[in-house]
């Protein structure tokens, strides 16, 4: 039973990496953006090895972007790969909505080796809904995931993948060190993942709440380089999310701006 359990969880993150629920919403790709047209708000370091995108060319850049979704052009500066009726730039930032038809994912589409993402986000609160930060590998992927499931708004989850195989039995729960309140459905707070050659660190609000070292190839992620991130819906993962009640409307998360910085 845990095999089936854990299967099914797995097929249903992979989903959400690749696209999205198996329905027939249909998907949009936008055009890939030069990486000179995304300001550089933030410090550049130096440079890296260059890397495959998942399906496509090598697309690789050493620049540092900070992604401000208050401001409408910023969502032409990511592909919206799923439901993109379901992403929308707001005054509180980009409105992640999962309804009875789907949710939305969202791609920055330049790869990096080592680095930081750094996040603002609100989660979207209610049973069986997911909020998700991933940096995902080319096939069979390597993962970091930061993810929030709505029946539970007073913590987040730290989980990781090396070739598809998960190394842990179950994802480790954390408290959001540092916020203004327990509910993170509520308030904003700065999530971050920061893949270094050797460790990865998993943070919130500037405090590093989990360390993994690298023991050898075979049992560290090194190939999470691409940054998706959106809502679905957890229904159909045997309880880790727990079950959707539509009567009470859609289920809304947010992002407020994201920060990019490849260490190259």
């Amino acid at each position: 039973m845990y095999m089936l359990n854990r299967l099914t969880l797995l097929l249903n993150i992979a989903f959400f990496f690749f696209g999205g629920r198996l329905t027939s919403a249909p998907i949009k790709r936008q055009n890939i953006p030069s990486p000179d047209s995304i300001p550089n708000e933030v410090p550049n370091t130096t440079p890296n090895a260059v890397q495959q995108e998942y399906l496509s060319a090598e697309n690789y850049t050493c620049q540092s972007v900070f992604l401000d979704f208050t401001k409408p052009e910023t969502l032409s500066k990511v592909s919206v790969d799923w439901c993109p009726q379901n992403a929308v730039i707001t005054s509180d930032g980009l409105k992640m909505e999962l309804n009875s038809n789907c949710g939305t994912t969202l791609v920055y589409p330049y790869s990096i080796k080592t680095g930081k993402i750094e996040a603002s986000i609100k989660m979207a609160p209610g049973s069986g809904a997911v909020t998700a930060l991933v940096l995902a590998g080319p096939p069979p992927s390597d993962e970091l995931d930061i993810e929030f499931v709505g029946k539970d708004v007073t913590s987040f989850q730290s989980m990781y993948f090396v070739r598809a195989q998960r190394y842990q039995l179950s994802p480790i729960l954390h408290t959001a060190t540092g916020s203004s309140s327990n509910d993170l459905s509520t308030v904003f707070n700065t999530y971050s993942m920061e893949l270094l050659s050797n460790a990865v660190n998993w943070g919130v609000n500037g405090n590093i709440v989990r360390t993994l070292g690298k023991i050898s190839d075979d049992t560290f992620p090194y190939q999470a380089n691409k940054l998706r991130f959106g809502v679905w819906d957890g229904t159909n993962t045997n309880g880790w999310a727990g079950t959707i009640d539509w009567s009470s409307g859609p289920k809304i998360g947010y992002i407020k701006w994201i920060k990019i910085t490849p260490y190259c």
